[in-house]
């Protein structure tokens, strides 16, 4: 008998214990593993780089760029909504004057909940970035084509004026990743893996301002109408790096809620 009075020799008891498995978790693929192709990462989501003013967005810090987002006017700050940014197609809008994020080729992703309806044919902008008139001004956003919502991209520029390009296989109602892919030469907008490009393009990138939520225009327009988590914004990245950060953008598009 054993001093536990299990009956059993203690060396029984050990052979009969084995060492638990241990089971390796891989990390989440986050933006700040794209390394120096990562040029910019505003978030709604990091409270810690969040100025909140009676529950309006008044700053907000791109801590990449090494730059904020801010807005004056409490009437025209976005509404914090959860880890969202709730923007009301009349005023609201974040402000940088100056180039956030470079004039090489880049990539735009933004991760959105899209509220107007195909009735309102206005266009809406997530990003305004570069120029302050027609010519050096790169956009991400909404456009109204065959009375259906769609994702659009443009670069405005001196060689071939503006270079629209409209996502034309998905509407763009409710919850939506968008990527603008904007290359030397040509764009490329993807909408929910959907790719619709290249077009031909020339790419020029002006250095007045950068805009969440509008236009880069002296005067905002083309305010965005619903939610915007956060955008990442990159050097031009291959397919497998566009898609090693899937498991981020589904984490991020679940705190999106349904209108």
């Amino acid at each position: 008998m054993s001093r536990l009075g299990l009956g059993l020799p203690l060396a029984g008891m050990r052979a009969r214990i084995s060492a638990p498995a241990i089971v390796t978790v891989p990390a989440m693929f986050l933006p700040t593993d794209y390394g120096a192709k990562l040029r910019g990462w505003p978030d709604a989501g990091r409270a810690e780089y969040l100025t909140i003013n009676g529950g309006r967005i008044a700053g907000l810090v791109d801590p990449i760029a090494e730059v904020e987002f801010t807005q004056a006017f409490s009437s025209q700050r976005p509404i914090q909504q959860g880890k969202n940014a709730a923007f009301d197609s009349n005023d609201d809008f974040l402000n940088y004057e100056g180039m956030a994020w470079g004039s090489d080729p880049f990539e735009i992703q933004a991760l959105v909940r899209q509220d107007a309806l195909a009735a309102s044919t206005g266009r809406r902008q997530i990003v305004g970035y570069g120029g302050a008139g027609s010519v050096g001004q790169c956009r991400l956003g909404r456009i109204v084509s065959g009375g259906v919502n769609r994702g659009e991209m443009v670069t405005a520029t001196t060689v071939g004026g503006a270079v629209t390009v409209a996502g034309s296989t998905v509407d763009l109602s409710g919850i939506h990743h968008l990527n603008g892919r904007f290359a030397a030469d040509s764009n490329t907008l993807t909408v929910d893996g959907n790719v619709n490009g290249p077009f031909p393009s020339v790419l020029e990138v002006g250095t007045v301002r950068t805009r969440i939520g509008a236009s880069s225009l002296n005067t905002a327009g083309n305010i965005w109408h619903g939610l915007w988590r956060a955008s990442v914004i990159t050097d031009l990245l291959d397919p497998e790096e566009y898609e090693a950060l899937e498991s981020w953008r589904q984490m991020c598009l679940a705190d999106i809620p349904a209108a």
